[in-house]
């Protein structure tokens, strides 16, 4: 189980960046770095429609 301390600043990048340290397996670690894009990433904003002429 994943545990959090509030002192922490990024406790979840940390503690997926230790598991793909310590992973063996090809396949978890490709899993892995996806996981970690998909929750990681920044999405860039939306254009709203009223920029739009």
């Amino acid at each position: 189980m994943y545990l959090t301390q509030k002192t922490e600043k990024h406790p979840m990048a940390e503690y997926y960046q230790h598991r793909l340290q310590q992973s063996h397996s090809r396949i978890e670690r490709l899993a892995l770095l996806a996981l970690m894009e998909l929750m990681f990433a920044r999405s860039e904003p939306a254009q709203s429609s009223k920029n739009k002429h």
